[in-house]
């Protein structure tokens, strides 16, 4: 949602302003979760942004502070934040942008069990390869105890004048 939301490029350069505590001038475009190409691999590469502090905000500028306490309590406080919230809002009653949302997160849960399911089968697989080798570990034993019997009675074979290769 806040991805649709900072479609809005003058509600988005605000946000932007606040966050970096500048202006940023004029937006061309604003374009939520891309998506670049440009690896070796030619793997995606999908741009995010996540921030973590273990301030309570009480060190930050006061417009930013908001901001913070907004994103994380959905508390308004300044016009920004009570213009991001009105944004929301409207986005929630918006069909397409539901729909949209809601493809999108169906989406992320499809990937999320996908992940969750090919870590599962990478698990059994490595869980499989173990239980072969120690079975592969376990056969080699029990032939070498079996050779060292059989050399025993070779031997006892000998020393009874008994040519074992007749």
């Amino acid at each position: 949602m806040f991805g649709k939301v900072m479609e809005d490029l003058d509600l988005c350069r605000r946000v932007i302003g606040t966050l970096l505590r500048r202006d940023v001038g004029e937006l061309e475009q604003a374009v939520p979760q891309r998506e670049f190409r440009y690896t070796r691999e030619g793997k995606p590469i999908r741009l995010d942004v996540y921030a973590r502090s273990e301030s309570e905000g009480d060190d930050l500028p006061e417009g930013l502070r908001h901001l913070y306490d907004y994103v994380r309590t959905g508390r308004t406080a300044d016009e920004l934040t009570r213009e991001l919230d009105a944004a929301v809002t409207e986005g929630r009653r918006r069909e397409e942008w539901r729909s949209e949302y809601m493809k999108e997160r169906a989406l992320m849960m499809d990937m999320l069990n996908d992940i969750e399911e090919a870590n599962a089968r990478a698990e059994k697989a490595e869980a499989e390869t173990k239980t072969a080798k120690d079975q592969s570990a376990a056969d080699n034993a029990r032939a070498d105890a079996a050779d060292a019997r059989a050399e025993k009675y070779r031997h006892m074979l000998i020393d009874n004048g008994i040519n074992p290769d007749d």
